[in-house]
């Protein structure tokens, strides 16, 4: 019987820590709900639909979620975005590095599903992308060498400089 019960919090420990170990998976969002009139929406549930989409040479949409969520007293809001209600795809495909991902911003200010698209923006790099950039430093990845093998993948400069300036350190 002991060798049981130590089995299992054997099991319960391990699993602990691999969870543990894991890269949180999504996008804070904070944002400010408005009205079409620019006055602050406060305290009041709203629905959101995120939309993540290829670029304008990829038009494909990758993944759709909603979100209901409840402004404070000055319209402002948060959420995580890969956390909603999935509508298609999967958070965890989305091609990160072939393509250059937009997200389209749709609210329904009465909480429902009659949406209004409010923007279409390019997501730009987040600091764990940074991170993994400079941590090849470490492992002798040179990111360089795969942006030549590649050839049509996009890197943006300033991870490429911030990278020169690791290697001059």
């Amino acid at each position: 019987m002991k060798n049981l019960i130590l089995i299992v919090l054997s099991i319960f420990l391990l699993n602990s820590l691999v969870e543990a170990q894991k890269v949180p998976s999504g996008i804070n969002y904070q944002a400010i709900a408005r009205d079409t009139k620019g006055k602050f929406i406060p305290d009041r549930t709203i629905s959101l639909r995120l939309r993540l989409l290829g670029d304008e040479t990829n038009s494909k949409q990758f993944y759709t979620e909603t979100h209901q969520v409840k402004t404070n007293a000055l319209g402002l809001f948060n959420l995580i975005i890969g956390q909603g209600t999935v509508i298609n795809g999967d958070f965890d495909k989305i091609p990160w590095s072939e393509n250059e991902i937009l997200m389209e911003t749709a609210i329904d200010p009465n909480g429902g599903t009659d949406f209004t698209i409010l923007n279409t923006s390019k997501l730009l790099a987040v600091p764990y992308a940074f991170h993994a950039n400079t941590a090849g430093a470490f492992t002798g990845y040179d990111i360089q060498d795969e942006v030549a093998q590649k050839g049509s993948r996009n890197v943006p400069g300033n991870l490429l400089s911030m990278r020169r300036r690791i290697h001059s350190a």
